[in-house]
């Protein structure tokens, strides 16, 4: 047998070696291929970098941006979701004149909440908030109603809402607020009024019937658990509508929000710079159980100089010194910042420097004189001294009235169908065969919890009839016969009852 000789396999030809300038050609071709807006996008950003540096005159700086809106006009939108071409714009706006920034939000305009959502989309959406003129500031409202709830649940749009709400007037901020008390809010202002006369949910359940608070509640706790659970708590919106639920809520839907922002860990300290915010986390440390004030103080944790001498930060560490009363867990915990405190904050420093600033003394005297109104100002007195809740998570007990409002109601309510169900013979009276379940001892020692029925009643004035012909029979002598006839008059009265 011949063997056959193996044929060489034929040698593969080696892919010519590009230069670095040919590999950069490639690849230039390959994304101008695959992105749509590549070759618009690299050619203005020529004209960037001479547009970004502060040496740039201004004059010179706004020429340069009426040549950039016209290569990109009617692809703003596109544009907009790119990380340099939205830099880009971003830069237009700044410096551009009032008819590029209208230029920019007229292509816009139709697509802001969407763009508020993006990653790199929501920066343009900030900037043109910043620039915009007071003038214009209503109309861009506009744009964002009915869509306050969702952007609050998204980073982004929570970013886009911060801006939003600082530039806002009060009127304005109530309008954004209110379209959390409800979806008629959003779409209708509310009441004849107006939103913008709304300057807090409390104002809305004052008067309000029950069935219309429990609405407004369910819909704004609907709204908010998103927000807790995702810890987006930056915004002060979002600390003013968390301080009127906390206030206004059912003791349940309290637990639940107060369990909810304990678990977010240092995220809740986002809060205690403003005013609503600090109430907020004042709230939650007193309405709290043990384990929510034992995460709420270790999140607190490093944090307490910074705290102390803030305008509100303050008040929460009050609050734990007042209301937790784990005293070796606050002691270990927060007690080694505040001692240094004492020291002005500084190792080494002398002694007492910093009870000298305003805030920073405030937590030392909370200790001292607890809550005196010659150191505490109302507005933080009262966000101290909360009011009288019955929380299940701090007592073991759930109420399920609206702040002391829905349980007269509804306390009111069940009597007017029990007095109906009566009239019409559908509910009978139980008093009259329930005494026996009514032991003898609860009404000696609670003979105010309820009012004789007739039949007690009976049994009473027999009893009394009894001892009366007892004294007479005793009195004439008449001993014998009566007194037999008595006997067994109780006797059979005993056997009933059994």
């Amino acid at each position: 047998m011949v063997k056959q000789e193996k044929k060489p396999a034929p040698s593969k030809m080696a892919a010519p070696i590009k230069t670095r300038q040919e590999q950069k050609e490639a690849l230039k071709s390959k994304k101008m291929a695959l992105k749509k807006n590549y070759a618009t996008v690299q050619e203005v950003i020529t004209l960037f970098e001479k547009l970004r540096p502060k040496s740039t005159p201004d004059e010179e700086k706004r020429t340069i941006v009426a040549t950039i809106m016209k290569k990109i006009k009617g692809k703003l939108l596109e544009l907009s979701a790119n990380h340099t071409a939205s830099r880009i714009l971003q830069f237009c706006a700044k410096y551009g004149t009032t008819e590029h920034r209208k230029l920019i939000l007229s292509e816009v305009r139709e697509n802001v909440i969407e763009l508020s959502k993006v990653k790199h989309g929501h920066f343009l959406v900030k900037k043109l908030i910043a620039v915009s003129p007071k003038e214009d500031l209503p109309s861009l409202l506009r744009v964002f109603r009915g869509h306050v709830s969702e952007l609050l649940r998204q980073p982004s749009g929570a970013d886009v809402l911060v801006d939003l709400y600082d530039v806002a007037t009060t009127s304005q901020r109530n309008i954004l607020c209110a379209e959390l008390y409800g979806s008629d809010f959003a779409i209708f202002n509310g009441n004849p009024d107006g939103a913008a006369g709304i300057h807090s949910l409390r104002q809305i359940l004052d008067g309000a019937s029950a069935a219309r608070r429990r609405t407004v509640l369910l819909y704004m706790s609907k709204c908010l658990s998103p927000v807790m659970e995702k810890a987006l708590l930056h915004p002060p919106m979002t600390h003013r509508l968390l301080r009127d639920f906390l206030e206004c809520a059912p003791a349940v839907s309290i637990e639940d929000a107060v369990d909810t922002l304990s678990q977010t860990g240092e995220a809740v300290l986002k809060m205690v710079h403003t005013h609503e915010g600090a109430a907020a986390v004042s709230m939650l440390v007193g309405y709290g159980s043990a384990r929510d004030r034992k995460r709420l103080v270790r999140c607190m944790k490093g944090h307490v100089q910074t705290m102390a001498v803030n305008e509100w930060a303050h008040v929460p560490l009050c609050a734990v010194l007042k209301a937790v009363d784990d005293t070796t867990l606050v002691n270990k915990t927060l007690g080694g910042e505040l001692r240094s405190l004492l020291a002005g904050g500084q190792e080494g420093g002398e002694e007492g420097v910093g009870l000298i600033d305003p805030f920073m003394r405030m937590p030392f005297l909370q200790l001292l004189a607890p809550g005196n109104h010659k150191y505490f100002a109302p507005d933080k007195r009262a966000m101290l001294e909360l009011p009288e809740r019955v929380v299940k998570g701090s007592s073991g007990k759930t109420v399920s009235d609206m702040d002391g409002g829905e349980g007269e109601d509804v306390v009111e309510e069940f009597k007017e169908t029990m007095a109906r169900g009566k009239a019409k013979g559908f509910i009978v009276d139980l008093n009259a065969e329930d005494e026996e379940d009514n032991d003898d001892e609860d009404d000696e020692l609670f003979p105010s919890l309820r009012s004789k029925t007739p039949r007690e009643k009976e049994r009473e004035r027999k009893r009394l009839k009894r001892q009366e012909a007892a004294a007479a029979a005793a009195a004439g002598g008449e001993g014998g016969s009566k007194k037999r006839k008595l006997e067994e008059e109780e006797e059979e009265e005993e056997e009933e009852e059994e």
